[in-house]
Protein backbone atom coordinates (compact mmCIF):
# COMPACT_ATOMS: atom_id res chain seq x y z
CA UNK A 1 0.00 0.00 0.00
CA UNK A 2 1.05 3.52 -0.83
CA UNK A 3 1.96 5.70 2.45
CA UNK A 4 0.21 8.89 2.53
CA UNK A 5 2.44 11.99 3.06
CA UNK A 6 1.68 13.36 6.27
CA UNK A 7 1.54 17.09 5.14
CA UNK A 8 -1.29 16.72 3.19
CA UNK A 9 -3.33 15.31 6.56
CA UNK A 10 -1.61 18.41 8.33
CA UNK A 11 -0.50 18.17 11.50
CA UNK A 12 -1.63 16.35 14.86
CA UNK A 13 -4.02 18.51 16.30
CA UNK A 14 -5.18 17.48 20.23
CA UNK A 15 -8.39 17.32 21.37
CA UNK A 16 -8.98 21.10 22.36
CA UNK A 17 -8.02 22.14 19.02
CA UNK A 18 -10.26 20.00 17.34
CA UNK A 19 -13.40 22.68 17.94
CA UNK A 20 -11.23 24.61 15.52
CA UNK A 21 -11.15 24.60 11.55
CA UNK A 22 -9.83 26.70 9.27
CA UNK A 23 -12.22 29.23 6.83
CA UNK A 24 -13.13 27.92 2.75
CA UNK A 25 -10.95 28.91 0.13
CA UNK A 26 -11.74 28.06 -3.51
CA UNK A 27 -9.72 26.17 -5.30
CA UNK A 28 -10.03 25.78 -9.12
CA UNK A 29 -9.68 22.82 -10.28
CA UNK A 30 -11.52 21.40 -7.69
CA UNK A 31 -14.73 23.71 -8.85
CA UNK A 32 -14.64 22.63 -12.25
CA UNK A 33 -14.05 19.04 -12.02
CA UNK A 34 -17.36 16.93 -12.84
CA UNK A 35 -19.14 15.02 -10.30
CA UNK A 36 -20.22 11.07 -10.93
CA UNK A 37 -23.34 10.49 -9.56
CA UNK A 38 -23.58 13.19 -6.99
CA UNK A 39 -24.31 16.80 -7.93
CA UNK A 40 -23.55 19.92 -5.84
CA UNK A 41 -26.13 22.40 -5.85
CA UNK A 42 -23.94 25.32 -3.99
CA UNK A 43 -20.89 27.30 -5.34
CA UNK A 44 -19.35 27.18 -1.80
CA UNK A 45 -15.81 26.83 -1.84
CA UNK A 46 -13.71 23.67 -1.20
CA UNK A 47 -12.20 23.80 3.02
CA UNK A 48 -8.87 24.84 3.18
CA UNK A 49 -8.09 22.85 6.36
CA UNK A 50 -4.48 24.01 7.40
CA UNK A 51 -4.33 24.14 11.12
CA UNK A 52 -2.43 27.56 11.13
CA UNK A 53 -6.04 29.70 10.35
CA UNK A 54 -7.99 28.05 13.36
CA UNK A 55 -10.99 29.83 14.81
CA UNK A 56 -12.33 28.52 18.65
CA UNK A 57 -16.01 26.67 18.39
CA UNK A 58 -18.21 26.08 21.98
CA UNK A 59 -19.80 23.09 22.04
CA UNK A 60 -22.55 24.13 24.07
CA UNK A 61 -24.67 24.74 21.06
CA UNK A 62 -25.44 21.53 20.10
CA UNK A 63 -24.75 17.74 21.52
CA UNK A 64 -24.78 14.36 19.90
CA UNK A 65 -27.27 11.83 21.38
CA UNK A 66 -25.71 9.41 23.48
CA UNK A 67 -25.91 5.49 22.74
CA UNK A 68 -28.49 3.28 24.51
CA UNK A 69 -26.15 0.48 24.63
CA UNK A 70 -23.33 2.35 25.38
CA UNK A 71 -21.36 -0.04 27.99
CA UNK A 72 -22.09 -3.19 25.58
CA UNK A 73 -20.58 -1.64 23.02
CA UNK A 74 -17.46 0.04 25.04
CA UNK A 75 -17.06 -3.34 26.34
CA UNK A 76 -15.97 -4.64 22.83
CA UNK A 77 -14.35 -1.47 21.71
CA UNK A 78 -11.88 -1.98 24.95
CA UNK A 79 -11.73 -5.97 24.74
CA UNK A 80 -10.42 -5.62 21.12
CA UNK A 81 -8.32 -2.78 22.03
CA UNK A 82 -9.50 -1.30 18.85
CA UNK A 83 -8.32 2.67 20.04
CA UNK A 84 -4.84 1.14 20.50
CA UNK A 85 -4.68 0.51 16.80
CA UNK A 86 -2.90 3.61 15.48
CA UNK A 87 -3.09 5.91 12.15
CA UNK A 88 -1.82 3.41 9.27
CA UNK A 89 -1.25 3.62 5.49
CA UNK A 90 -3.66 1.09 5.37
CA UNK A 91 -6.62 3.74 6.73
CA UNK A 92 -5.36 6.51 5.33
CA UNK A 93 -5.88 4.33 2.38
CA UNK A 94 -9.35 3.52 2.76
CA UNK A 95 -10.05 6.75 3.67
CA UNK A 96 -8.68 8.22 0.13
CA UNK A 97 -10.36 5.63 -1.89
CA UNK A 98 -13.63 6.83 -0.46
CA UNK A 99 -13.13 10.23 -1.19
CA UNK A 100 -12.15 9.19 -4.84
CA UNK A 101 -14.70 7.13 -5.42
CA UNK A 102 -17.69 9.76 -4.01
CA UNK A 103 -15.47 12.87 -4.91
CA UNK A 104 -15.90 14.69 -1.65
CA UNK A 105 -12.52 16.54 0.03
CA UNK A 106 -13.20 14.59 2.98
CA UNK A 107 -13.06 11.22 3.53
CA UNK A 108 -12.23 9.72 7.55
CA UNK A 109 -11.96 6.36 9.16
CA UNK A 110 -12.94 6.90 12.69
CA UNK A 111 -13.35 4.64 16.13
CA UNK A 112 -15.72 6.24 18.56
CA UNK A 113 -14.50 6.07 22.27
CA UNK A 114 -17.12 6.95 24.94
CA UNK A 115 -16.33 10.28 24.74
CA UNK A 116 -13.98 11.19 22.09
CA UNK A 117 -13.81 10.35 18.03
CA UNK A 118 -10.61 9.35 16.59
CA UNK A 119 -9.77 9.57 13.35
CA UNK A 120 -7.55 6.54 12.35
CA UNK A 121 -7.26 7.23 8.55
CA UNK A 122 -7.95 10.34 6.62
CA UNK A 123 -8.23 12.29 3.77
CA UNK A 124 -8.05 16.30 3.41
CA UNK A 125 -8.74 16.42 7.22
CA UNK A 126 -5.95 18.49 9.89
CA UNK A 127 -6.83 16.24 13.43
CA UNK A 128 -6.89 13.05 14.69
CA UNK A 129 -8.99 13.19 17.44
CA UNK A 130 -12.18 15.22 18.31
CA UNK A 131 -15.21 15.07 21.36
CA UNK A 132 -17.71 12.80 20.09
CA UNK A 133 -20.57 15.14 21.70
CA UNK A 134 -20.12 17.09 18.30
CA UNK A 135 -19.05 14.03 15.92
CA UNK A 136 -22.28 13.55 13.20
CA UNK A 137 -20.99 9.68 13.52
CA UNK A 138 -22.22 9.75 17.09
CA UNK A 139 -25.63 9.36 15.15
CA UNK A 140 -24.31 6.87 12.82
CA UNK A 141 -23.61 4.14 15.49
CA UNK A 142 -26.72 4.55 17.28
CA UNK A 143 -28.70 0.99 16.83
CA UNK A 144 -31.72 2.34 15.15
CA UNK A 145 -29.92 3.99 12.65
CA UNK A 146 -30.00 3.20 9.27
CA UNK A 147 -27.12 1.46 7.07
CA UNK A 148 -25.67 4.22 6.03
CA UNK A 149 -26.23 7.52 7.24
CA UNK A 150 -26.98 10.48 4.82
CA UNK A 151 -27.26 13.92 5.38
CA UNK A 152 -27.75 15.76 2.33
CA UNK A 153 -27.52 19.09 3.35
CA UNK A 154 -27.12 19.65 7.01
CA UNK A 155 -28.20 23.18 6.79
CA UNK A 156 -32.11 21.54 6.16
CA UNK A 157 -31.70 18.49 8.57
CA UNK A 158 -32.94 19.14 12.51
CA UNK A 159 -30.33 17.11 13.55
CA UNK A 160 -27.03 19.01 12.72
CA UNK A 161 -28.58 22.60 12.13
CA UNK A 162 -27.21 23.87 14.84
CA UNK A 163 -24.12 21.93 15.05
CA UNK A 164 -20.86 24.04 15.28
CA UNK A 165 -19.75 22.91 12.21
CA UNK A 166 -22.57 23.71 10.24
CA UNK A 167 -23.20 27.02 11.45
CA UNK A 168 -19.43 28.33 11.50
CA UNK A 169 -16.13 27.40 10.13
CA UNK A 170 -16.26 24.56 8.07
CA UNK A 171 -19.50 25.27 7.23
CA UNK A 172 -20.50 21.45 6.46
CA UNK A 173 -23.51 20.74 4.66
CA UNK A 174 -23.22 17.44 3.02
CA UNK A 175 -22.25 13.30 5.61
CA UNK A 176 -22.66 10.29 4.79
CA UNK A 177 -21.35 7.32 7.07
CA UNK A 178 -21.12 3.77 6.98
CA UNK A 179 -20.82 1.91 10.67
CA UNK A 180 -17.51 -0.14 11.29
CA UNK A 181 -18.99 -3.46 13.07
CA UNK A 182 -16.77 -5.67 15.51
CA UNK A 183 -18.70 -8.51 17.04
CA UNK A 184 -22.09 -7.23 16.58
CA UNK A 185 -21.47 -3.75 17.72
CA UNK A 186 -20.94 -0.47 15.83
CA UNK A 187 -17.49 0.80 16.89
CA UNK A 188 -16.77 3.42 14.32
CA UNK A 189 -17.14 4.60 10.60
CA UNK A 190 -15.97 5.08 7.47
CA UNK A 191 -17.54 8.47 6.54
CA UNK A 192 -17.82 11.45 3.13
CA UNK A 193 -18.26 14.88 4.70
CA UNK A 194 -18.33 18.15 2.15
CA UNK A 195 -18.88 21.72 2.15
CA UNK A 196 -21.40 21.35 -0.65
CA UNK A 197 -24.74 19.99 -0.19
CA UNK A 198 -25.62 16.95 -2.43
CA UNK A 199 -28.52 15.99 -4.15
CA UNK A 200 -28.20 12.49 -3.71
CA UNK A 201 -26.71 9.69 -2.57
CA UNK A 202 -27.57 6.49 -4.42
CA UNK A 203 -27.90 2.66 -3.10
CA UNK A 204 -24.70 1.90 -5.37
CA UNK A 205 -23.25 4.76 -3.07
CA UNK A 206 -24.52 3.42 -0.07
CA UNK A 207 -22.68 -0.15 -1.15
CA UNK A 208 -19.54 1.21 -1.97
CA UNK A 209 -19.12 2.82 1.68
CA UNK A 210 -20.50 0.25 3.46
CA UNK A 211 -18.18 -2.48 1.34
CA UNK A 212 -15.04 0.05 2.49
CA UNK A 213 -16.57 -0.01 5.94
CA UNK A 214 -16.47 -3.80 6.19
CA UNK A 215 -12.76 -3.42 5.08
CA UNK A 216 -12.10 -1.58 8.80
Amino acid sequence: MMDIDRQDMGQDMGPSNYFSMSKLEASSSQENRPMKRIKATSTQSQPDLSPSQVTAISPAAWVAPEHPGEVERMKVVNSARLLEIPTGPEYNMIAHKAAAQHQVPVALVVLMDSHMALTKGVAGWPSKAGPRQLSFCAYTILPDSPDVLVVLDAQCDERFMTNPYVTGPPFLRFYAGAPVIVRGQKVGTVCLIDVKPHTEFTQQDEQLLMALASQV
